[in-house]
């Protein structure tokens, strides 16, 4: 019964935590840096990536090294319709530890930075598998050229689980020009 209790208690306190109205960047913004503990900071994040314009990229990029809060600032970062915030990612790309790298990788994908392709053609032969299978599916999902041809030469030199994603890639890539005509 106690368990039961404290379990409902920290539903009801996370809850209460995400519900802290913050209804405009500024005030996303203001969460982000006042924030102590990292469920704010998430919701923060959250809230950034529904409301945030090229302000909130600063504030986004410096959390991409913070290995709790790397996948909220890129995925905030990987929405928001400035063309800073693909610069943020591409620029923070080479300076990150491999989890929020591949993070990081992933979101340049989703925005399909076609600009980093070289960064993330780099990272194929990355000796982390984690690593190079996030940038055959980055470069998968830029999907131009440059990214195809990349793939076909990291096609030949790859072995298990990072080939599987090179093929995939290659499938993604494939399906993005017939989809183009």
């Amino acid at each position: 019964m106690k368990r039961r209790c404290l379990t409902i208690f920290a539903i009801v306190l996370s809850a209460a935590l995400q519900a802290v109205p913050m209804a405009t960047e500024d005030e996303a913004l203001a969460a982000l840096q006042s924030a102590t503990t990292v469920t704010e900071k998430e919701a923060a994040c959250r809230r950034l990536k529904e409301t945030g314009s090229v302000k909130a990229v600063p504030a986004l990029k410096a959390l991409l090294a913070d290995e709790s809060l790397a996948q909220w600032a890129a995925d905030a970062l990987a929405t928001l319709p400035a063309r800073e915030a693909g610069e943020a990612l591409l620029e923070a790309l080479p300076h990150l530890p491999p989890k929020p790298k591949a993070l990081v990788a992933f979101a340049l994908g989703t925005r399909r930075e076609a600009a980093a392709v070289k960064s993330l053609t780099g990272l194929l032969a990355d000796p982390d598998s984690m690593l190079a299978v996030a940038a055959a599916k980055a470069l998968g999902r830029i999907g131009d050229a440059a990214s195809l041809a990349a793939l076909r030469t990291a096609k030949a030199d790859t072995l298990g689980s990072i080939r599987i994603a090179v093929n995939d890639a290659l499938l993604a890539c494939a399906d993005q020009r017939l989809a183009a005509g």
